[in-house]
């Protein structure tokens, strides 16, 4: 083979086959993936509904819309602040020192970020039931949607490396350009939304219904597809989604030029860009070596001390307000909440119907959103240190203390989220609180997931691998108090909707302190924690 780097990506990827087929875990997951993936898509294949119950694609366009613009403005924002790297600790040992060209050596490290991009878009296929049940797309319209949110994926990606190469370390130049991120973001939203304040924002006769039309006109304009980045692949999912492949595929002339221009920009402005990514590729693989030994790397670049001292907290409770300290040196708005809250009301604000039925919606969206936004909080990195184990209490009762920042953030996630969704629907006080409440036992039964898995698996590191793991816990725990509670309002009618709800919640909780019980133990013996 003439090209040695050709070459060794190939061997890379035969490896990482290899690597696969020799680690039992490995296997045990990639198996576990497909076979979601295949009863996903069999599953949905199974339902069937009639043409005319199917809502307009125009409400899904107009969602990917929304959620690219997060993703793209959340991936640019990151690597502005920390800086993105496409290379590994391996290329800057062998890659960077060797005679080759630094444009090839690039071109190497975009063609490693696409099959990562790729990989990345396989979480789209998972969504293939509700899509499918809503929209009536089918597997071929959904493999569009997936190259569409890998292209942003890795587009996103080589901006972020583009802009962090260019700032080269100024702090005032990353300032401007963030807020000129922010600020173009900005007018888009606002050049979206103008529309509907302009025709039917004053207007007290028109139907919510009408102005949520206007929205989506809006946001599937012509001028929207020209947007860089966002437009494009934005443009590339909706062709799809219609069936128009060849309008996809010239949508992808753009992408192309795109990555050529940032390429050759990169290339030419400065030749030797290695100084430039080294410090973020180091900082990557030190990440990744912390988690695979259990270490957790703490702290950001900058964080604001305030007032000093936790003030309270005696034996194990004293690590609740450590934990509250921390967390408010972190940050006040936790981005968990936010997206979660975001999310449910812009379905809720589409979907609803006025019917009994959408509260069960909103707890099922809302509730399946968790399980990618929640925060497990700070309990696991307690467990590498040794202080945890000195306190002279009972492993559940500093187990119970560790983890009550979590049980606090939960009941805050659920109170915003719940209470912004009531307000939508129109509930009245006490549907509120009783929705809040079940969000809330779903949101203990997530925790109590987390639990087990550091107490029979020793602590997993891979975020899609975890995800796996909610997703089962959620069937194999949440699902039965949610049957339980369906049978038990119409067998007895006067329970009704929502005292079922409550009877989910019983059966959430206890569950939940079952497995946190049952998984106390988790502090009895420090060195399984090291790694």
């Amino acid at each position: 083979m003439k090209s040695p780097l050709l070459y060794l990506l190939l061997v890379r990827l035969k490896n990482n086959i290899k690597q696969i087929l020799r680690s039992p875990g490995k296997l045990i997951y990639t198996i576990l993936m497909i076979a979601m993936v295949v009863l996903v898509l069999v599953v949905g294949n199974m339902e069937d509904m009639p043409v005319f119950g199917y809502v307009s694609l125009d409400e899904l366009t107009a969602g990917l819309l929304a959620f690219f613009a997060f993703l793209f403005v959340t991936s640019v924002n990151t690597g502005l602040s920390s800086g993105a790297t496409i290379y590994k600790m391996a290329d800057v040992n062998w890659l960077f020192t060797g005679p080759f060209p630094p444009q090839k050596v690039l071109l190497y490290g975009l063609a490693g970020q696409m099959g990562t991009s790729l990989l990345m878009g396989v979480v789209i296929l998972y969504q293939y039931g509700w899509m499918g049940n809503r929209y009536g797309i089918t597997p071929a319209d959904l493999l569009g949607v997936m190259i569409a949110y890998a292209l942003l994926f890795f587009l996103s990606q080589l901006t972020s490396m583009g802009l962090y190469i260019f700032i080269d370390a100024d702090e005032k130049r990353r300032k401007k350009v963030k807020y000129s991120l922010y600020g173009v973001m900005a007018l888009v939203v606002l050049a979206v939304a103008a529309p509907v304040f302009l025709q039917g924002g004053f207007n007290e006769d028109m139907a919510a219904a009408d102005k949520i039309a206007l929205l989506l006109e809006s946001a599937n304009s012509k001028w929207v597809e020209f947007l860089p980045v966002l437009g494009w692949t934005k443009a590339f999912a909706a062709a799809a989604l219609y069936g128009n492949w060849g309008i996809a595929v010239l949508w992808l002339i753009p992408c192309i030029v795109y990555v050529a221009a940032l390429v050759l920009a990169i290339s030419k402005a400065k030749a030797d860009y290695y100084e430039d990514v080294l410090e973020t590729t180091e900082r990557s693989y030190a990440a990744l070596e912390a988690a695979k030994l259990g270490r957790v790397k703490e702290g950001a670049a900058k964080t604001k001390v305030g007032k000093s001292g936790m003030g309270k907290g005696w034996g194990a409770s004293a690590f609740f307000y450590k934990h509250l300290t921390e967390s408010r040196r972190e940050s006040v708005i936790d981005k968990g909440i936010l997206i979660g809250t975001i999310a449910g009301a812009f379905f809720m604000l589409l979907t609803k119907d006025g019917s009994e039925s959408d509260m069960i919606a909103a707890l099922i969206f809302t509730t399946y959103m968790q399980i990618f936004t929640i925060n497990m909080g700070r309990w696991n990195k307690e467990l590498i240190k040794p202080y945890i184990y000195l306190v002279p209490q009972s492993n559940f009762k500093k187990l119970l203390a560790i983890l009550s920042e979590s049980f606090l953030k939960q009941a805050v996630d659920s109170v915003v989220v719940m209470t912004v969704i009531g307000l939508i629907l129109q509930l009245n006080v006490q549907q509120i609180l009783i929705c809040i409440v079940t969000r809330y036992g779903f949101g203990l039964v997530l925790l109590g997931a987390n639990i087990f898995a550091e107490r029979v698996l020793g602590g997993i590191q891979s975020k899609s691998l975890i995800l796996t793991l909610y997703l089962i816990m959620m069937m194999l725990v949440a699902v039965p108090g949610m049957v339980l509670a369906f049978v038990l309002a119409e067998v007895v009618p006067e329970v009704g909707l929502y005292g079922g709800m409550l009877v989910s919640v019983v059966w959430n909780v206890i569950c939940a302190f079952l497995m946190l019980f049952f998984c106390r133990n988790v502090l009895q013996n420090p060195e399984m924690n090291q790694g």
